[in-house]
């Protein structure tokens, strides 16, 4: 598996769980992953985890980077799972 084929599994399980690609819920929690622009030679992604909680304002909440052959070195493990 490759870092594209991660980021659709975290996209499915997302909608699957949200009807959203990038919002899951963790804790009874919702969050929001953003992939960043740049685009890296060896093909990973790495973005940012923002806390979503309804009727309030968004929050950093961390950071997600999953490595060119689809390893997520950094990010939430509700996510890391489904890799």
């Amino acid at each position: 598996m490759d870092a594209e084929q991660t980021m659709l599994a975290w996209e499915a399980k997302c909608v699957a769980k949200t009807g959203a690609m990038n919002a899951y819920i963790d804790g009874g929690q919702e969050y929001l992953f953003m992939q960043d622009r740049r685009h890296y030679k060896d093909g990973r992604y790495t973005g940012s985890i923002w806390h979503a909680p309804k009727d309030q304002n968004v929050t950093f909440a961390g950071k997600f980077h999953i490595a060119g052959d689809g390893r997520v070195m950094c990010g939430p493990q509700i996510l890391k799972d489904c890799a």
